[in-house]
C-alpha cells in the first residue's frame, strides 16, 4: 500500500481526476491493504496496532483525494465563472442588437395591431348605427342613414368587404324602419283628416237642418196666420205645437246621426293609431334583434379569432421550452460522455439543431 500511496501523492489533481486513472489506483489500494490485513493478528496488541495505522492510511489517501479534487473543482468553478461572466456580457451585447435590428419590424406590427383595431372598431360602428333605438324620430333615423351611407367600404383596406356587407346591412334596416315610420305618420294624419272632415261635415249637417227647421217652421206659422180667420184659436195653437215637436224631433234625431257618426270617426283612427303603433313597435323590435344577432355573430367571430391567436402562442412558447429542455439535456449528457466543456457542448448542440452534422438529429 506504501507504493500505491507514494506513487498517488506524486500525482496533481488534474492527473487523478482523469477518466479511468482513478479505478486502477484505488483496486492497487484495496489489493495492498487488505493483503497487509490479512497478515495481523487481531488478538495481538501490535497487531491491532499496525491495522489501526493501516486504516488510518487508507483514510489519509481518501483525504488527498478529495483534497485534490476540491482544489480542481475550486480552480474549474473559477475558470467557468470567468466563462460565465462573459457569455453574459455577450449575451446582453447580442441582445441588444437583436433589439435594434428588430425594432423597425416591432414598431411595423404594433402599427398594424393599431390599424386592424381601428378598422374593428369602425365596422363595429357601422352595426352600431343601423341599430335604431326605440322610438327614434323620422330625423334621428334619417341622420343616421346619412352617416352610414357617406362611410367609404374601400378605406377599409382589407375589411372592405366587411365594410360594405354591413354598410348594406345597415342601410337596409334604417330604410325600412324609414319607410315604418313614414307609413305611420301618414296614416296617423290620414285619420286626422278624416276624423276633422266627419266633424265639420256633422256641424254642417246640424246647421243645415236647424236652417231648414226654422224655415220650415217659419213658413208654417205664416200659412196658419193666414189660415187664422178660418180655424179656431185652438186649432191653430195645437198645428204650431205639432210643428214644434216635430222640429225638435228632426233636430235630435240630426244630432243624435253626427254624435254616432263622429265616435265612429274617433273610434276608426284610434283603432288605425294602434294598429299604426303596433306595426311600427313590431318592425322596430325585430330589426333591433336582428342587429343584434348580427353583433354578437361578429363578437363571437372576434372572440374565436383572439382565442385562436392566444392559443397559437402559447403553442409556441410549449414547443420552445420543451425544445431548450431537450437540446440542455443532451448538452449535459454530452458534456458528461465526452467531458467537453458548456461552451463546446453547447456550440455541438447548436450544430445539430442547424443541421451541420450530417445523419444527427434531435428527437422532439
Amino acid at each position: 500500500m506504501s507504493t500505491a500511496l507514494v506513487h498517488v501523492e506524486s500525482m496533481t489533481g488534474a492527473e487523478l481526476f482523469r477518466p479511468g486513472v482513478i479505478d486502477p489506483i484505488f483496486e492497487q489500494i484495496a489489493a495492498e491493504a487488505k493483503a497487509q490485513a490479512d497478515k495481523l493478528d487481531i488478538s495481538r496488541e501490535e497487531d491491532r496496532g499496525q491495522l489501526a495505522s493501516l486504516a488510518y492510511k487508507i483514510a489519509r489517501t481518501k483525504t488527498f483525494f478529495d483534497t485534490e479534487g476540491k482544489s480542481l473543482v475550486a480552480n474549474a468553478k473559477k475558470e467557468i465563472a470567468k466563462v460565465d461572466a462573459e457569455r453574459r456580457r455577450v449575451w446582453d451585447k447580442f441582445e441588444a442588437l437583436q433589439t435594434e435590428v428588430r425594432k423597425p419590424l416591432t414598431e411595423w406590427e404594433q402599427a398594424e395591431k393599431d390599424r386592424v383595431a381601428n378598422h374593428e372598431a369602425r365596422l363595429t360602428q357601422i352595426v352600431e348605427l343601423g341599430i335604431v333605438p326605440f322610438g327614434a324620430s323620422m330625423e334621428e333615423i334619417e341622420q343616421r342613414l346619412t352617416q352610414v351611407s357617406a362611410i367609404d367600404p374601400a378605406t377599409f383596406e382589407e375589411f372592405a368587404k366587411r365594410a360594405a356587407g354591413s354598410q348594406a346591412s345597415s342601410m337596409a334596416y334604417l330604410r325600412t324602419a324609414l319607410n315604418t315610420a313614414k307609413e305611420a305618420a301618414a296614416k296617423i294624419a290620414e285619420a286626422e283628416r278624416l276624423r276633422k272632415e266627419a266633424e265639420e261635415r256633422a256641424i254642417k249637417e246640424r246647421e243645415e237642418a236647424a236652417a231648414k227647421a226654422a224655415k220650415e217652421a217659419a213658413e208654417k206659422r205664416a200659412e196658419e196666420q193666414a189660415r187664422i180667420a178660418r180655424e179656431a184659436a185652438e186649432r191653430e195653437h195645437q198645428r204650431l205645437e205639432n210643428e214644434r215637436i216635430e222640429a225638435e224631433a228632426r233636430a235630435k234625431q240630426a244630432e243624435e246621426r253626427r254624435k254616432r257618426e263622429s265616435e265612429e270617426a274617433q273610434k276608426q283612427l284610434e283603432a288605425e293609431k294602434q294598429a299604426a303603433e303596433r306595426r311600427a313597435k313590431e318592425a322596430a323590435a325585430q330589426a333591433k334583434r336582428d342587429q343584434e344577432a348580427a353583433v354578437e355573430a361578429e363578437r363571437q367571430r372576434v372572440e374565436a379569432q383572439k382565442k385562436r391567436e392566444r392559443e397559437e402562442a402559447e403553442a409556441r412558447e410549449r414547443n420552445k421550452a420543451h425544445k431548450g429542455k431537450i437540446n440542455r439535456e443532451a448538452k449535459e449528457a454530452l458534456m458528461r460522455a465526452t467531458g467537453l466543456d458548456v461552451e463546446g457542448a453547447e456550440s455541438v448542440i447548436e450544430a445539430i439543431v442547424k443541421g451541420l452534422i450530417p445523419h444527427v438529429t434531435i428527437s422532439y
